[in-house]
């Protein structure tokens, strides 16, 4: 599939996935890190609850009781056309779940359908959660404290692949093309996301996980 640079992946929606092998460089306990990715989405409702998971290591259950992070977008389908982000965040099992909802409801809702639109989600420590689309600021979380959200799951792009920490269920499946997909163990500020979502993915380790979307692009 032709993506925003070269290949990308397109998820249907319905039973696609990608799992990205167990690595200790994925997991970043009580410290910072950042999200980033090229995102076309589909006009097809999103299936297994509200929202798709674009990228997650947390899979399904309550809020406040499961450690790690996910990304969710809403897309609200034919009528409307939009999408928006959906209980993205993160969580430390200690009744701590810091998430953003704007894109729950349809009226919430801001991007188009068919459209190439980058994702940046930072977590810096400390200090809380930013959401950007295109690197404008879309919203943001204050989360002060929180503990390691380290748990033993995979990364998993376009799915949620587990239920109250077992993996097994799958569920939010994504619809839509992925492209350039960045996982970073630091909090990216405004600036460095304006930069790289102009720059294709040369798989560069400066300052960046070896663990990246280089290892199942595309070429």
């Amino acid at each position: 599939m032709k993506g925003k640079f070269n290949g990308a992946l397109e998820l249907d929606g319905v039973d696609d996935y990608v799992v990205v092998e167990k690595s200790d460089s994925l997991k970043f306990g009580k410290g910072s890190f950042s999200v980033e990715a090229w995102v076309n989405l589909s006009t097809k409702q999103t299936t297994g609850g509200p929202g798709g998971r674009l990228a997650n290591d947390r899979g399904t259950g309550a809020g406040g009781t499961l450690h790690g992070w996910q990304i969710k977008i809403n897309n609200t389908g034919d009528g409307n056309k939009k999408w928006g982000f959906n209980d993205s965040g993160i969580d430390d099992a200690t009744g701590n779940y810091g998430v953003y909802n704007p894109g729950w409801k349809v009226t919430t809702a801001n991007y188009g359908n068919g459209e190439w639109y980058h994702v940046g989600v930072v977590y810096k420590a400390g200090t809380g959660l930013s959401f950007y689309v295109n690197a404008e600021l879309d919203g943001e979380v204050e989360i002060k404290k929180y503990g390691s959200l380290d748990n033993d799951l995979p990364v998993v792009i376009g799915a949620a692949i587990a239920h109250d920490g077992k993996e097994g269920q799958l569920s939010q499946f994504f619809p839509g093309i992925v492209d350039e997909i960045r996982i970073w163990n630091r909090a990216l500020s405004q600036n460095e996301l304006e930069t790289y979502m102009t720059e294709g993915l040369a798989v560069y380790p400066s300052g960046k996980l070896t663990t990246t979307w280089g290892i199942i692009k595309i070429r």
